[in-house]
Order: structure tokens, then sequence, then C-alpha cells
């Protein structure tokens, strides 16, 4: 938990820029950011980034 902690304490705020994604549920459908907001007006938005060779990703992975 401080590992976490001491990653997020300079973590951006506010609306995220307009990026496409690909859901794991909807292999091959790609979607945008603005599509999602729409789809799910007034509901906040994570989005949540890791990597296979992040260590500390890893342990989340678990």
């Amino acid at each position: 938990m401080a590992a976490h902690l001491w990653q997020t304490r300079n973590m951006a705020s506010g609306q995220a820029p307009e990026v496409q994604f690909e859901r794991a549920a909807s292999v091959g459908a790609t979607h945008t950011l603005t599509q999602w907001r729409q789809q799910h007006a007034g509901e906040p938005v994570v989005l949540y980034f890791w990597a296979t060779w992040c260590p500390i990703c890893k342990l989340e992975q678990g």
C-alpha cells in the first residue's frame, strides 16, 4: 500500500484526454473515450494502465 501511495502522489486529475481503447470483453472492437462517456453520462471514468514488465503491476495483478 505504501508503494501505491508513493506512486500516485502526483497523479493528474481532471478530464482525461481523448484515447482509443480496446475492451477485453470485446476483442477486436475499438472504442473511444468520448463514446464511453456518452454511454455512461455522469459516471466517473477511471483508466488504469499497467505493463507486463512492471514488477509492481505484476504484484497487483496477483
